[in-house]
């Protein structure tokens, strides 16, 4: 899967000409580039770590997270931090891009840990969106920062700086439509809160739906089932996964 922006560690101070602007890098200072902007690093690769991000982490960040969608007039090329524990980082970098990286829970929060750095930074959002190469991927990330919010198709529309016209043009060239990303997200969503949550009419207030009734419909309509016979399936699945694992201790002793 391609990146979609990268996070870089300044380990040594560099003066360096990016999209035709001169700046000046700080020893320890922290930047966050998509991967249009991040080719134009490659020539000081010397003077930096860095671990990159593809569209399935930003995707779970945004999930997990509740950023506050607000627009900027011109979308950052890239952002800048400071003041941020250089070695922790630098250990948590070189943890990311080594071979020991075998623990995908620790290492996903470690991902997400260097993604916020950046959260309080106007236009953060944009620029993970405008990494994703795909229009439907970029809409589907900009619904997954808050599923209960009341999307709509011009708030969609604010964050890309583009017209609804041709926001529903190219959704239609991928094969899909705004209403459909934001269902599929909804019920993946109201999906895996079924196997913590048992309580359906806050699933469907966390999915983003005024009606209880509806978001049954809408659920039964997209898996065959109902969320109560769905949570009834994992709630199995769990207690004869339990079962089988005192089987192997009691065989073990």
């Amino acid at each position: 899967m391609s990146l979609v922006c990268s996070v870089i560690f300044i380990h040594h101070a560099f003066n360096a000409n990016i999209l035709d602007k001169d700046y000046a890098f700080s020893d320890g200072e922290i930047l966050m580039v998509d991967n249009a902007v991040r080719t134009h690093f490659e020539p000081y690769e010397r003077h930096f770590k860095e671990i990159g991000f593809n569209e399935n982490t930003i995707k779970k960040y945004l999930q997990c997270t509740n950023i506050q969608t607000v627009t900027v007039p011109v979308p950052a090329k890239f952002l800048r931090a400071s003041n941020v524990p250089t070695g922790l980082l630098n250990e948590m970098i070189a943890y990311l891009n080594s071979e020991e990286r075998n623990h995908h829970n620790f290492s996903e929060l470690l991902l997400f840990s260097c993604l916020s750095i950046f959260a309080a930074c106007k236009g953060f959002i944009t620029l993970l969106t405008n990494g994703v190469l795909s229009v439907s991927g970029k809409v589907r990330n900009i619904v997954n920062m808050k599923l209960a919010h009341p999307w709509k198709l011009k708030d969609i529309c604010d964050c890309l700086y583009i017209s609804e016209s041709l926001l529903k043009k190219k959704l239609k060239q991928e094969q899909t439509t705004f209403s459909q990303i934001l269902l599929d997200a909804r019920m993946q969503h109201a999906k895996n809160l079924i196997r913590v949550e048992g309580s359906v009419n806050k699933i469907a207030e966390q999915c983003g739906y005024a009606s209880t009734s509806y978001f049954i419909y809408a659920f039964r309509k997209h898996f065959g089932n109902s969320p109560k016979r769905v949570s009834k399936e994992y709630r199995c699945q769990s207690h004869m996964g339990m079962n089988t694992g005192n089987t192997m201790n009691a065989l073990a002793i």
